[in-house]
């Protein structure tokens, strides 16, 4: 017997318009797989006239307002990729005390508030998914929770912006950095305004979800006080790749002692190591353990693809 979940979603650019190309794509399998069939009743945009490269399933209503989704009694799911922090929170906080279970790839919004909406969350008896927050193409957070319950974990060292990694790839083949970017944006990998991901502001959001996971820990944003890539050169790219090294922005995060260590830089990796191996838009986590040692998990980290894991 199958299950029709009725969702609702907010927002409907680059991610969220590749959400719902991927449930239509998908739509058969998880009704076959899981028993569910997923309809989407309703999606909030800003303009609803605005150009758009996805066609809705038929019978998706369109509005520009977010209390029409949230506060649809009908609406079990609520999807949100829109951005933004504010707005995002009140909207989820609305969802969840009206008992619907939430989904968000938002990760300013989870790093800063997610033990607060976990545990608005577990209190309305809700479900708050937000997997696709980091490293969207690698289930990396579940990873942590499952398979390292038992483990106890070093170090976790990663690659985790794709926009970042695209342009130090460019730029490592000469590319200047305003070409790499222009590319970057061009292809959809980078936003109008870059600034979180080539500042390095966007990978420290990230690094602060996976120290909750990792260690149980929570870091601030001036603690990583993160170093982009605004800086960098071609020729400096170029000349570390004649030399046997790629730079590349790491978010890392270590034990030191009774504490830890954590930083988002620029570092010159040998390639004889496998994150330097990471080109393009391609995000790559490692992480050391005790009992398992070092594992590297890698997935696509930017494009309309990047964060469709939502269960």
């Amino acid at each position: 017997m199958t299950t029709t979940i009725e969702v609702g979603m907010l927002g409907l650019g680059t991610v969220g318009s590749g959400v719902v190309e991927r449930l239509t794509r998908s739509a058969a399998k998880i009704e076959q797989t899981q028993g569910i069939r997923l309809h989407l009743a309703a999606v909030a945009v800003n303009h609803l006239n605005a150009p758009r490269t996805v066609q809705l399933p038929i019978g998706t209503r369109l509005t520009d307002s977010l209390t029409n989704v949230v506060c649809d009694r009908k609406i079990q799911l609520v999807i949100e990729v829109m951005g933004t922090v504010a707005t995002a929170k009140k909207a989820i906080v609305a969802a969840l005390n009206q008992g619907k279970a939430v989904v968000t790839a938002n990760k300013d919004l989870i790093a800063t508030a997610g033990p607060e909406l976990a545990a608005l969350a577990k209190k309305q008896g809700c479900d708050l998914f937000y997997e696709a927050s980091v490293a969207g193409g690698i289930p990396i957070l579940r990873t942590l929770t499952d398979s390292y319950v038992t483990d106890n974990v070093q170090a976790v060292s990663g690659i985790i912006n794709g926009t970042a990694n695209y342009m130090l790839s460019a730029m490592a083949t000469g590319q200047s950095y305003e070409q790499a970017l222009a590319t970057a944006q061009a292809a959809g990998y980078a936003e109008a305004d870059p600034t979180n991901y080539v500042a390095g502001i966007d990978a420290a959001y990230k690094l602060m979800i996976l120290s909750r996971f990792a260690f149980g820990q929570e870091l601030s944003l001036p603690q990583i006080a993160p170093t982009g890539i605004t800086h960098l050169s071609a020729s400096v790219c170029r000349l570390a790749a004649e030399n046997g090294w790629q730079i590349k922005l790491l978010a890392q995060i270590q034990r030191h002692g009774s504490g830890l260590y954590c930083r988002v830089a620029p570092v010159a990796v040998p390639v004889d190591q496998p994150l330097s191996q990471i080109n393009g838009v391609q995000n790559a986590v490692a992480v050391q353990s005790e009992a398992i040692g070092t594992s590297l998990y890698t997935g696509p980290g930017a494009g309309s693809r990047r964060r469709l894991i939502v269960f």
